[in-house]
């Protein structure tokens, strides 16, 4: 773990409230998928808490990419940075999503913002010769992520709760047609989300390896603050250094 500064290469703009913000270091070169960095999002000490950003995407010119929304104010200031900009970050940090050897067909189910890590993770799969579907979740159509930006190769299905694109409706809806071709399965998503689908897979957990990417706001990235706890079967751990990536069942029910 460092504190470092990252350079801004590029904010790219992918919807009304969705951007990449594209940054260059050395450090970035050993970041893997599910991991994250904090970022301090102003040019002071207020707000004092960085926000965590997972890695999205890796370019050819070196930059690497991290998806964020303008819902919040932090996320407004990371918009407005302009080429050349300096972002102060701590990282890498976290344990990110590992790939069971035997497992070639991945199924990956995103939430929202939740696709952030996945799609790296499946450039990643794709690029080591493994198939994989992509599930992704949102109210709506403006809200799922682009179908371009992911491999031609990834198997993306969308659905909307409002049906105005792909399917009507959930992921859960489907659950049992996906997972009975899956090696692996990778979740990123709302604690609610996490919850329905403990349940669902509970018949296949012996079968089924799942990992799961947990949102929680992570503070301090060290285990020192307690604020980013979740509950495992061994207890409680701080999630910015045991996860944020977990094995499904390893979490108390």
């Amino acid at each position: 773990m460092h504190q470092f500064s990252g350079q801004v290469a590029d904010v790219e703009t992918l919807g009304p409230a969705l951007h990449v913000l594209w940054l260059v270091a050395p450090e970035f070169l050993a970041m893997g998928s599910g991991q994250f960095v904090l970022a301090r999002c102003s040019e002071s000490f207020d707000p004092l808490l960085r926000r965590g950003l997972s890695l999205h995407q890796r370019r050819a010119d070196g930059a690497h990419g991290f998806l964020f929304g303008t819902s919040k104010a932090w996320g407004r200031w990371l918009a407005a940075r302009r080429p050349g900009d300096h972002v102060d970050l701590i990282g890498p940090l976290g344990r990110g999503f590992r790939r069971e050897p035997t497992a070639h067909r991945l199924l990956m189910i995103a939430e929202g913002l939740g696709i952030a890590p996945l799609v790296a993770l499946a450039e990643e799969a794709v690029a080591a010769g493994c198939t994989v579907t992509l599930l992704q979740e949102a109210p709506t159509a403006s809200r799922l992520y682009p179908r371009q930006r992911l491999p031609e190769a990834v198997r993306v299905v969308s659905y909307t709760a409002d049906g105005s694109a792909g399917r009507p409706g959930r992921v859960l809806d489907d659950l049992v047609e996906w997972q009975e071709a899956a090696d692996q399965l990778f979740i990123a998503g709302s604690a609610r989300l996490l919850a329905d689908l403990r349940v669902r897979l509970a018949p296949v957990a012996a079968r089924l390896p799942v990992q799961v990417m947990v949102e929680e706001r992570m503070a301090c990235g060290v285990g020192a603050c307690l604020g980013c706890v979740v509950f495992t079967v061994e207890g409680p751990v701080a999630s910015c250094v045991e996860g944020p990536v977990f094995d499904l069942w390893r979490l108390a029910g």
